[in-house]
C-alpha cells in the first residue's frame, strides 16, 4: 500500500524549466479575480493558495504579461470548475443535469453577449471569453471554443463513469484522458497569449496531432500520479491512472505506480523524439509552439510539486512532500527503455515514423 504521505518517484523529463518574471503579480491578481467572482470561503482560499498564475507562467515562460494574466485567470476557472462542478460538485454523479449546465457554459464560450448574471461560473467564463477574443484571431477563437466543446463533452462520459462505478479499461482510460484534463483548451490558447498564431495547415498536421496530445495525455497522467492522495481522500472515483492499472492488472497500489511511471516515461521519450525530428522542417510560430508545449509539460511536474492543490489534503496534512522539485524531474533515463507504441489503436499511430514528415512523406512546414 502507499503510505499516507506519499513517494513520489522520479520523473524522466529531459526540458528545462523557465518561468516568467512576472508570476508573482499574475498570481496575486488571480487571486483577487477569483475573489470577485467567487467570493471568500474555505474552498476559495483553498483555490487561492494553488498558484496558478505560477503555472501559467511556467506553462507559458515567453507569454504577453497582459495575455499571461487571461491564462491564470482561466486555469483558476478550471481549478474552481473542475473541483466544484466535476469532481465534487453535486452534478458530479448526474450526467443529465451535468450536460444541461455545459449547454450554457458552451454558449457562454461561443456567444459571450450571452450573460448569466446569476451563475458565477457562467459570469468568470465569460470574462476570460471576452478579453481572450479582444487579443485572438477569429481563427484562434474558433480552435479555442471547439476544444473546449471536447472537453465538456468528455466530462458527461467521465459523470457516466462515476454515477455507475465503473472503472474504465486503461485503453478506454487513456482516450479519455486525451480529452478530460483541459489540456486540450489550454494548448489552444498557447498561440494566442505568445502573440503567435500557428497555421491550421501545421497545427493540424499528423506530427503536431501527436504532440499536441502526447502533451495532454502527459500532463493528465502526470496529475494522477501527483494527484493521487489528495483525490483519494476528497473525491474517491476510481478515475485515475493507479486505479484503473490496479483493477485491470490486479496489482497492488505501489505496482501500479511503478507501472504508470513506465508509461508516462515512455510517452516522454516519444515526444522528445518526435519533436527533434519535426523541428527542422518547422515554421517559426511553430517552433514557438513546440517549445510551448515542453514548456507545459515540465511546467506541470514543477508546479505540481509546489503547489498546495495538489499536496494538501482537506485535513492539512500533505499528501506528499518534496524538498526540492526538481529532483523529482531528474531521471536520467526512461524508466522503461522500450522504444515502440503502447498497444492502443486511439493513440499507437502517434508512433508511425512517417509523422516527422507530415505524414505524407512532405517536409511539415514547407
Amino acid at each position: 500500500m502507499l503510505t499516507p504521505q506519499m513517494q513520489i518517484p522520479q520523473f524522466y523529463c529531459p526540458i528545462q524549466c523557465k518561468i516568467h518574471p512576472a508570476w508573482r503579480d499574475v498570481d496575486e491578481s488571480s487571486v483577487r479575480w477569483l475573489l470577485r467572482y467567487f467570493g471568500e470561503d474555505a474552498e476559495t482560499r483553498r483555490y487561492a493558495t494553488g498558484r496558478m498564475g505560477m503555472l501559467a507562467a511556467m506553462a507559458a515562460p515567453q507569454a504577453i504579461a497582459d495575455r499571461l494574466q487571461i491564462y491564470a485567470d482561466f486555469l483558476m476557472w478550471l481549478a474552481v470548475f473542475d473541483d466544484g462542478v466535476i469532481e465534487e460538485g453535486d452534478q458530479a454523479t448526474r450526467p443529465r443535469e451535468l450536460a444541461a449546465r455545459l449547454r450554457i457554459l458552451l454558449r457562454v464560450a461561443e456567444a459571450p453577449e450571452f450573460s448569466r448574471a446569476d451563475d458565477p461560473v457562467a459570469e468568470s467564463l465569460r470574462d476570460i471569453r471576452r478579453r481572450l477574443g479582444n487579443c485572438a484571431s477569429a481563427t484562434q477563437t474558433a480552435r479555442w471554443v471547439s476544444a473546449m466543446r471536447g472537453y465538456f463533452f468528455d466530462q458527461v462520459y467521465r459523470a457516466h463513469l462515476c454515477v455507475s462505478r465503473t472503472i474504465p479499461t486503461l485503453e478506454d482510460y487513456t482516450l479519455l484522458r486525451i480529452y478530460d484534463t483541459s489540456m486540450g483548451v489550454d494548448v489552444a490558447m498557447l498561440d494566442i497569449i505568445s502573440g503567435y498564431e500557428i497555421t491550421g495547415s501545421e497545427v493540424e498536421s499528423a506530427g503536431f496531432r501527436a504532440l499536441s496530445e502526447l502533451t495532454c495525455l502527459l500532463v493528465g497522467w502526470d496529475n494522477d500520479i501527483i494527484s493521487y492522495q489528495k483525490e483519494k481522500t476528497r473525491a474517491p472515483s476510481g478515475q485515475n491512472v493507479i486505479d484503473v492499472l490496479v483493477k485491470e492488472r490486479n496489482i497492488s497500489l505501489d505496482e501500479a505506480l511503478m507501472v504508470a511511471m513506465r508509461l508516462r516515461d515512455r510517452l516522454m521519450h516519444r515526444f522528445v523524439t518526435l519533436r527533434d525530428q519535426i523541428q527542422p522542417n518547422a515554421s517559426a510560430p511553430a517552433l514557438h509552439y513546440l517549445q510551448d508545449l515542453a514548456s507545459w509539460i515540465v511546467g506541470n511536474l514543477e508546479w505540481g510539486m509546489r503547489s498546495n492543490r495538489y499536496r494538501k489534503i482537506s485535513n492539512g496534512d500533505f499528501a506528499f512532500t518534496v524538498d526540492e522539485p526538481a529532483r523529482h524531474r531528474s531521471a536520467a533515463v526512461p524508466a522503461d527503455l522500450v522504444d515502440g507504441p503502447l498497444d492502443f489503436p486511439a493513440i499507437s499511430w502517434w508512433w508511425q515514423p512517417e509523422l516527422a514528415t507530415g505524414g505524407s512523406g512532405s517536409p511539415i512546414g514547407a
